[in-house]
């Protein structure tokens, strides 16, 4: 399965709708969507069931703090718990059960089938299809995965992921400029990697499906 949805994430009726849409393109491969509140209850939940309580605001208040130590007293606080009742995990373990989770999740090949649903016109109006591509067209993160394999003279449509030990970027390649109605040369990818060493280990692996792209001669330069 592909790491984290991530930024799908989205809050209340939005969750339900986005989940309803998904279905309804991709049948299979993807897991229920949730709020970015209830990722953080999931994962700090896995140190006491009374993290489910803890609010939007007070994620950010745990994001701010500058060790896994120093989270762990404010949770303590913020629940009402003493740390001698967490279990003892390390943060990364409990971002580890949560991605064993099915929550916010998708094989890569229902990521891949959503985005080219995307791409044929399946998921919205020609001109909103075209407005969402030209924006994750100019999209400025992930600049040394995929993007960096690949030829100047293509267009690379995408959106990336980064989480712990979790990197994606998944999009489409097409000749510019990208018309909705010309499929000829379009490629929809979408590739992940986990437990590389550093982040900018787990970006060259990607660098490298970019670099298989182009060397494959699909891209038909």
């Amino acid at each position: 399965r592909a790491p984290k949805i991530g930024d799908l994430a989205v809050s209340g009726a939005g969750c339900t709708l986005a989940a309803a849409v998904t279905a309804e393109l991709v049948p299979q491969g993807f897991g229920p969507i949730t709020s970015l509140a209830d990722v953080r209850r999931l994962i700090y939940g896995q140190f006491h069931p009374a993290a489910q309580q803890l609010s939007g605001r007070d994620f950010l208040r745990l994001k701010q703090q500058r060790s896994e130590a120093d989270r762990l007293k404010l949770l303590a606080a913020l629940i009402g718990v003493p740390q001698n009742e967490f279990k003892k995990i390390r943060l990364s373990e409990a971002y580890e059960r949560y991605y064993a989770t099915p929550s916010n999740s998708a094989t890569l090949q229902a990521y891949g089938d959503l985005l080219s649903a995307l791409v044929e016109g399946k998921a919205l109006s020609q001109a909103s299809t075209e407005y969402l591509l030209s924006v994750m067209n100019r999209v400025e993160t992930g600049a040394q995965r995929i993007k960096a394999g690949l030829p100047a003279t293509v267009s690379y449509a995408h959106k990336t992921g980064t989480q712990v030990a979790r990197i994606c970027d998944a999009g489409l390649i097409a000749p510019p400029p990208f018309r909705l109605a010309d499929p000829a040369g379009r490629i929809v990818v979408v590739a992940c990697v986990s437990g590389a060493a550093s982040t900018a280990k787990a970006e060259r692996a990607l660098r490298g499906t970019g670099e298989a792209i182009t060397a494959s001669g699909v891209l038909r330069l």
